[in-house]
C-alpha cells in the first residue's frame, strides 16, 4: 500500500469508484497490524478498490480537513466524496468495503 500525499489521495480517488485509506502515524503500535490486514484486502479487491496510507503528522492539513480524530483509523470513499472515517484497528474493514460497494451504511462502531 502506498503513502500518499493529500494530493494523492485525490488522484486515487478520481481514479476508483471506491477507495479505503488507511490514516496512521509511524509511532502507533496498531499500524502494523491494521496495515497487514489493508493489504491482504487491496489484492482480494485488486482494480476494484483504490487503497492507500496516509500519516497525518505529514499530512496535517488534509487531515484536518477530513476532521481525522485518531489513528489508527480507515476512509472510506466513494469517488472523491468520503463517506466515513472509521476509528480504531477492530473493524471490519472487508464487510464495510461490501457495504459501500452496495450503497448501504458503513459500521462505525
Amino acid at each position: 500500500m502506498k503513502k500518499l500525499s493529500a494530493a494523492e489521495v485525490v488522484e486515487l480517488t478520481r481514479r476508483h469508484e471506491l477507495s479505503v485509506i488507511h490514516f496512521d502515524c509511524d509511532w502507533d503500535g496498531y499500524r502494523l497490524e491494521l496495515g497487514a490486514l489493508l493489504r491482504e484486502l487491496e489484492a482480494r479487491f485488486q482494480g476494484e478498490v483504490g487503497f492507500g496510507y496516509v500519516d497525518p503528522d505529514q499530512e496535517t492539513e488534509y487531515c484536518a480537513q477530513v476532521q481525522l480524530l485518531n489513528v489508527p483509523a480507515v476512509g472510506y470513499y466513494r469517488g472523491t466524496e468520503l463517506q466515513t472515517i472509521v476509528i480504531g484497528k477492530e473493524q471490519d474493514v472487508a464487510g464495510n468495503i461490501d457495504r459501500l460497494r452496495a450503497g448501504r451504511p458503513i459500521v462505525v462502531a
